[in-house]
């Protein structure tokens, strides 16, 4: 470990429960799913003593983080995700709207609709999750947020920037991604609970669906001199008056620039446990050849 420190005993026996209600998620999964894990063994290639960032793709839309959760939990515990802010009524989506309350403790919230600078985020949303992770509380989000972004069934174009972000600024933090890929079209609806009905159908009909989750192998990013330094000026960009000064501004657009290279890491990383049909631009041959 580094600076010659012993891992904790929280940290040296990672297997266990989970912080979240895992039961949650594989009730309706194991009815809808016919689920196969991949590279469960590059879990315990992690050094001890890292803080663990599992991104995750977000191609299947309500089920990646799910089934993404269920794939690790087995090796990991006090498991934390992060999620959108619930915004429908328990009337309009019953099970999204439970499963938000039940899990609200493991739970951090992304703010899409704040007034942002890097793919609809809010950058005070990170300071809990640094702290979580460096109290030893591994962390599940998706690799991209933004509908603007979304395309169903491949990764979009744009992504990685908030997960490079809390990567950066985290201390000895660790990447674990993990690639869902379901083998047929889910054909999602608008809500969590009239898709769990439409799939039920399905798989009571055509059997459950077949969908690989692939665990990849653990990668750190580059170093970027000052990260702290870009969140605290996405921070002031995001205060009432929102006005960096030339010299800021100019630090500014260096650091972002710094972290969408790192936030391309992340999503080559995802598409290559992802067929080519799915990669999107990630698998176009000028993406692979980017410099690491």
């Amino acid at each position: 470990m580094e600076n010659g420190e012993s891992p904790n005993a929280e940290r040296q026996d990672r297997k266990g429960k989970p912080n979240l209600p895992i039961w949650e998620m594989r009730a309706s999964q194991n009815l809808l799913f016919d689920t196969r894990v991949i590279g469960q063994e590059n879990i315990e290639t992690i050094p001890q003593g890292k803080n663990i960032i599992i991104v995750a793709t977000h191609i299947s839309a309500y089920y990646d983080i799910p089934l993404v959760i269920s794939a690790v939990s087995n090796h990991l515990k006090n498991i934390t995700v992060v999620v959108e802010p619930r915004r429908k009524t328990f009337r309009q989506d019953p099970i999204n709207y439970l499963g938000f309350l039940v899990g609200s403790r493991g739970k951090f919230t992304i703010d899409n609709n704040a007034r942002n600078y890097l793919n609809k985020f809010d950058p005070n949303d990170f300071v809990p999750m640094k702290k979580s992770l460096e109290d030893g509380k591994p962390l599940v989000m998706a690799a991209y947020f933004s509908p603007k972004y979304f395309k169903l069934d491949e990764l979009p174009k744009h992504g990685g920037n908030g997960a490079a972000l809390l990567g950066l600024i985290t201390e000895n933090a660790i990447f674990l991604p993990v690639a869902v890929n379901a083998k047929q079209p889910l054909n999602i609806k608008p809500t969590l609970t009239e898709n769990n009905l439409y799939l039920l159908k399905k798989s009571i009909k055509n059997g459950r669906i077949n969908v690989d989750v692939t665990i990849g192998k653990p990668f750190t990013l580059n170093h970027i001199k000052n990260s702290d330094r870009l969140l605290e000026l996405l921070q002031k960009r995001k205060s009432i008056t929102g006005l960096l000064s030339k010299g800021e501004q100019k630090e500014y657009l260096g650091l972002k620039k710094q972290l969408k290279n790192q936030s391309k890491i992340i999503m080559r990383h995802l598409a290559e446990l992802l067929p080519p049909q799915k990669r999107g631009v990630w698998g176009k041959k000028e993406e692979q050849n980017l410099p690491s």
